[in-house]
């Protein structure tokens, strides 16, 4: 049983308690004065009776706490509902009780599909092939095929046009109405551009009827390159071929058309047209680098020298030998004043079957000494030096010739006898810029 603390006590009726005289439309009027004055003059004490306390405001302030009690206990228990069952309860009255109104989401009107433009037949389309080369230009009606199955033996392209069999590749006997434009790259080893038209045209000569007309192969010119042409009518289809040689390629152009008088003229022009267009990519100059190289077959040496060097320019005087064969020269036009005074190198061979190698050195100190004394009146202050060129070993005399040159002795024989001397005469008035140079031909030097 479920305990009420809020029931009210019943409270028995005290003695001499005031009389309260409810009304309902008046508050209680409590009759406490009077009573208490009777009392205590009745009271035998003499004395006055205490004066009871107002139970009515008592009463009063218990009601008004009581009240305020419930109130707080109610809104703790309304809000302990809330807490627990209010979610629920409102998704459950917007479920059942609130008729929600749908949202209507417009979508955005779809565009048409946009029709593809449309391509004039006759507008111009351009084309570029690295592996052949070449540029050009055709109509949009037509269709281009490429054929490489063979890059080795030949390659080749085709701009097919016909009006029965649009979009289709097609051979020569299956064309109907219309035209094809044919690129074919090949190689020859022996047959020149001459050559190759004179076979193609007998080959025509060959398998077209009697009927055919073959004209006279001229000379004409593509992209600014001179062609060989020529026509065959009446084959079947009519042709147009011509040749040209362009990158080391040989090009074969080849216009088929077929079709009444009228529209055959009109395709022949319209594959004119493509053959007009034609350009041909730059001959490809590989990139020779700073430097160049010199190879003598019979000494069976090389070396490189700077592109720089002018090989018409100028020379450097040789040994002092009378036998001696100039065999390459090179020098810089901008140092050049004369004969005395240049930067070059010159290499010379001389011959000796006399003697060993070190005899010759010894000879050609001897009689450059001589030349010095003679010409300049005075002895030279002569240097020897024992250097490399590549990897062999080479004696330099420097100070020797009244030139100023120096002179770079090695033995390029198989025998100690030396009887071949390679001989390198450089002549330096720059100083150390041309010093640098010798210094890296020098060392270039390859004997085989």
């Amino acid at each position: 049983m479920a305990l009420n603390f809020f029931k009210k006590k019943e409270k028995k009726p005290e003695l001499n308690a005031p009389v309260t005289i409810e009304s309902p439309a008046e508050p209680q009027v409590e009759i406490k004065i009077e009573k208490a004055n009777q009392d205590y003059l009745k009271s035998p004490e003499g004395t006055p009776p205490p004066v009871i306390e107002d139970l009515g405001e008592k009463q009063k302030e218990i009601k008004k706490k009581e009240k305020r009690f419930k109130i707080t206990f109610y809104i703790f228990l309304f809000a302990l509902f809330l807490l627990i069952f209010g979610e629920p309860a409102i998704n459950f009255y917007k479920q059942h009780f609130i008729h929600q109104v749908p949202v209507v989401q417009n979508p955005e009107p779809q565009k048409p599909p946009e029709e593809p433009a449309k391509i004039d037949p006759e507008s111009i389309v351009e084309y570029s092939n690295d592996t052949l080369k070449i540029s050009l230009e055709r109509l949009y009606k037509t269709s281009l095929f490429e054929h490489f199955d063979q890059p080795e033996i030949t390659k080749k392209i085709e701009i097919i046009y016909d009006k029965n069999n649009p979009g289709k590749d097609i051979t020569v006997e299956e064309l109907s109405e219309g035209y094809i434009f044919r690129i074919s790259v090949f190689y020859t080893t022996l047959r020149k551009i001459d050559e190759i038209a004179r076979v193609k045209k007998e080959s025509f000569a060959a398998s077209c009827p009697k009927t055919a007309t073959l004209s006279k192969t001229t000379v004409t010119q593509v992209d600014g390159v001179d062609a060989r042409t020529f026509e065959v009518n009446n084959c079947g289809s009519d042709f147009k071929v011509t040749y040209v040689v362009k990158n080391g390629l040989n090009y074969e152009f080849s216009q088929i058309f077929k079709g009444n008088l009228g529209y055959r003229q009109a395709y022949k022009a319209e594959t004119e047209n493509i053959l007009r267009s034609v350009k041909f990519y730059p001959e490809e100059t590989p990139d020779p680098g700073p430097t160049e190289e010199y190879y003598n077959k019979s000494l069976k040496f090389s070396f490189e020298y700077p592109r720089s060097l002018s090989k018409d320019c100028c020379k450097a005087t040789g040994p002092a030998s009378t036998k001696s064969v100039r065999l390459f020269t090179i020098g810089d036009e901008n140092t050049y004043v004369d004969e005395n005074n240049l930067d070059a190198i010159t290499i010379y061979e001389d011959s000796n079957k006399e003697i060993n190698f070190d005899a010759y050195i010894e000879k050609q100190k001897t009689l450059l000494v001589d030349d010095y004394i003679v010409t300049m009146g005075e002895s030279p202050r002569p240097e020897i030096r024992a250097i490399k060129v590549g990897d062999k070993d080479a004696i330099m005399l420097r100070g020797y010739s009244w030139r100023g040159n120096d002179l770079i002795y090695l033995n390029i024989s198989n025998d100690a006898r030396a009887s071949k001397i390679l001989v390198i005469s450089i002549k330096n008035i720059s100083g150390e810029s041309f010093t640098n140079i010798t210094n890296e031909i020098l060392k270039s030097f390859k004997f085989f």
